[in-house]
């Protein structure tokens, strides 16, 4: 048996070191589930501990059982997210309706996360959407305007 795994030139993590060092933030947008997302960015130089990764794609709906018990939900990779698991996991939210509730609602982590894992075209638009929004709010919107039409690079292509 042979397992290849993708390695990012190492030009591409020259890149992103030195966009950090002009503070300017890398985001990582993968359509890959998590464990595969948080392995490559660990290797383009991205922090991959603790809240490091949020998913793109929205959970399926919580089912109640009959008899009123909580059916876990399962996610790709396996885990279950029943309250009754042993090894807490940070609550981050899935999708992109959970992240704007979040922010609204408890904390601009998702604003600091520097993976987003599966993801597709549109959910990518539209946290892209919400970053831009959040990050320069409080700045006129013409500013706003003037910044995010020279401000927002987009780089794509072969990382491996």
């Amino acid at each position: 048996m042979l397992t290849v795994r993708p390695r990012p030139k190492g030009t591409v993590c020259n890149g992103i070191e030195t966009l950090s060092e002009a503070g300017i933030r890398f985001v990582y947008f993968s359509d890959m589930p998590e464990p595969q997302t948080v392995a490559f960015g660990h290797q383009l130089g991205l922090w991959s501990d603790w809240n490091c990764c949020i998913s793109l794609r929205d959970l399926p709906p919580i089912r109640m059982h009959p008899d009123g018990e909580h059916t876990p939900r399962i996610s790709i990779d396996g885990a279950s997210s029943h309250p009754s698991d042993s090894v807490p996991r940070p609550r981050l939210p899935h999708g992109i309706n959970a992240i704007r509730k979040h922010i609204e609602e408890a904390d601009d982590v998702p604003l600091r996360v520097s993976m987003f894992c599966e993801s597709d075209v549109p959910s990518i638009r539209s946290m892209m959407g919400i970053l831009q929004v959040k990050l320069l709010s409080g700045t006129s919107i013409n500013t706003v305007q003037k910044i995010a039409s020279h401000a927002w690079l987009e780089i794509s292509g072969p990382f491996v």
